[in-house]
């Protein structure tokens, strides 16, 4: 929001700008423009100003005008005084007229909590954002195989949306259509299927948010991505790093039936990789390399052991997620004290009935989000799930493995190859710009791959021959 309202200050349109992150009467997280103008308000020049010059998710929905800005005692915007807004009413509704239009009608307003979504609505426009799209696609995913996140940014209406699938749905093989093995395969980039490379995600299980990293190898990869089982609606996650590599095994031969195979994991899928690569080379097959991003050969999960979670880290991940999902941005103090107290309910609760809970009160809590509650959860039981698993590597593999070290996190004390030089012989070690996270994203994203690749070349092809 911050870089929002510079941007809107250079517009000359207004003398004063605040951008903030509101919910609205659903619960639903949208950005509010608050603005003192230069003359009469132009809302439509301030929305054409900032889409030429920023992504559609960071236009504001809604526009204040103000005489002026609350400032604190220290010269900033004190948010805290800014006016609540009510929900602007829609103008132009048109009912959906196809059938897929229906269909994704319903998804929309199911995960926007938007009771009537018009087939010209902007879906950004409704209170969508990035991390929405997410549960959205999940959803969308189920009536068409083929759509990705970059698509949903492409076409933010039903009706544009609608219309391309309509067009890309049908015919074809589930190769083809970028989604297999029920939904738990999804192609994040369309490059040279003669060497196709799998994706394998950190503990959150989703493939998706690697989406610039896969678009960083450009035509030199087939790039498809793992959904783990516990990512789907109705799914239970699993709970053994072997049993998670062998069901991984047989969702990437649906695609490439036999090696050589290419992989790249980040943080605990790096530990999944391994036992694939191991599995695959025990059944006698090939596999080019394994690249492991930034995370040792000791499965130290936050330093926990046994089996039960930390209250203190439960609630750490459920405070992110609700962050990060827009739950949380507008609540203020009331929000922050009904942390405090849930927590200190929690206590009283056996630890293996406390993510039920959790989820109970969350719906009862927000009755007209269950659709993101939901998705939410799964998240959330995946990631608590994925922190206790215990594994050690063991036995040693041949093919290559290229170790990448975020270049912003500390390893100090962990070794130049954090640990995996015991389990193979090719092991080679590289730096990636930025942090444990924001290594796999744009820019960052980039420089990794080019480094990753030169490694390739010179290590591994020239060596190996793949």
């Amino acid at each position: 929001p911050g870089e929002i309202g510079n941007v809107l200050l250079e517009s000359g349109l207004v003398r004063q700008a605040v951008v903030v992150a509101r919910g609205d009467a659903r619960g639903m997280l949208r950005l509010v423009g608050y603005v003192v103008p230069e003359g009469v308000l132009d809302k439509g020049g301030l929305v054409e100003y900032l889409k030429g010059r920023l992504p559609a998710y960071m236009v504001p929905v809604v526009w204040v005008e103000l005489e002026e800005l609350p400032l604190n005692s220290n010269g900033k915007v004190d948010k805290r005084r800014l006016p609540d807004v009510g929900d602007e009413p829609r103008e132009g509704y048109e009912a959906p007229r196809t059938e897929m239009e229906g269909l994704l009608a319903g998804i929309w307003g199911e995960v926007l909590g938007v009771d009537r979504v018009g087939v010209r609505d902007n879906f950004f426009d409704l209170g969508g954002n990035s991390l929405v799209m997410l549960p959205l696609l999940s959803k969308i995913r189920g009536v068409s195989e083929r759509v990705s996140l970059k698509d949903l940014f492409v076409y933010q209406t039903i009706e544009r949306l609608a219309a391309w699938m309509d067009k890309n749905a049908g015919g074809g093989s589930r190769r083809e259509t970028g989604l297999v093995s029920g939904g738990h395969l999804i192609s994040l980039h369309e490059g040279d299927s003669s060497a196709t490379l799998f994706i394998v995600p950190g503990s959150q299980g989703f493939s998706d948010g690697y989406d610039e990293l896969a678009k960083a190898f450009g035509d030199r990869h087939a790039v498809y991505g793992i959904q783990m089982m516990g990512s789907r609606e109705g799914e239970e996650p699993i709970r053994d790093i072997p049993e998670i590599a062998k069901q991984n095994i047989r969702w990437i031969k649906t695609v490439q039936p036999d090696g050589p195979y290419r992989f790249v994991a980040h943080c605990f899928g790096a530990h999944v990789a391994y036992e694939m690569t191991r599995q695959l080379e025990s059944g006698g097959e090939e596999v080019a390399f394994t690249a492991l991003l930034d995370i040792s050969v000791d499965l130290d999960r936050l330093g926990i052991t046994g089996t039960v979670i930390p209250l203190e880290c439960m609630m750490t991940t459920l405070r992110r997620l609700l962050y990060a999902f827009g739950f949380m941005e507008d609540w203020g103090d009331e929000g922050l004290a009904w942390m405090g107290e849930f927590s200190a309910r929690l206590e009283a609760i056996p630890e293996d009935d406390r993510p039920a809970v959790i989820g109970r009160c969350l719906r009862d809590r927000y009755p007209q989000r269950q659709e993101m509650v939901d998705f939410i959860m799964r998240l959330f039981n995946l990631e608590m799930t994925n922190i206790l698993v215990n594994y050690v590597p063991s036995g040693r593999i041949v093919s290559p493995l290229v170790i990448v070290r975020a270049e912003e996190e500390d390893w100090h004390g962990y070794g130049e190859s954090l640990g995996w030089h015991a389990f193979s012989d090719k092991c080679h070690v590289m730096t990636a710009p930025g942090t444990h996270d924001s290594m796999v994203r744009s820019a960052h994203a980039i420089v990794l791959v080019q480094r990753l690749l030169k490694i390739i070349e010179e290590f591994v092809i020239r060596s190996e021959g793949f």
